[in-house]
């Protein structure tokens, strides 16, 4: 405990002086094959179904605003625009799992 207290103010100027200089370092992690490009293509299709999702759900609550404000109009944009990211994580998707088989 004693060295943790006297060691982590040290550890933590140097910890923030590389993030200032932005020199994080190299971070090794093992290649394990294809398990990590699927990894990271199934990241990429949640983080679209996730905003998509985002869109649907802020914009049908600003749809609920009185008609003709221009909350309206933008509730209505964002739900549309949230359908239509919708359909192209799922096309993408599709296109991609057919190219790989």
């Amino acid at each position: 405990m004693e060295r943790l207290l006297t060691d982590a103010p040290g550890d933590t100027r140097r910890v923030l002086r590389r993030i200032a200089e932005g020199n994080l370092g190299r971070l090794q992690v093992p290649r394990r094959g294809s398990a990590c490009g699927r990894v990271s293509r199934n990241l990429e299709r949640l983080t679209g179904a996730i905003a998509a999702g985002a869109l649907v759900i802020g914009g049908s609550m600003l749809v609920l605003a009185p008609l003709g404000g221009w909350h309206h109009v933008l509730g209505e944009v964002m739900v549309v625009s949230g359908i239509i990211g919708t359909l192209l994580v799922v096309i993408d998707a599709l296109r991609r799992d057919r190219g790989r088989r």
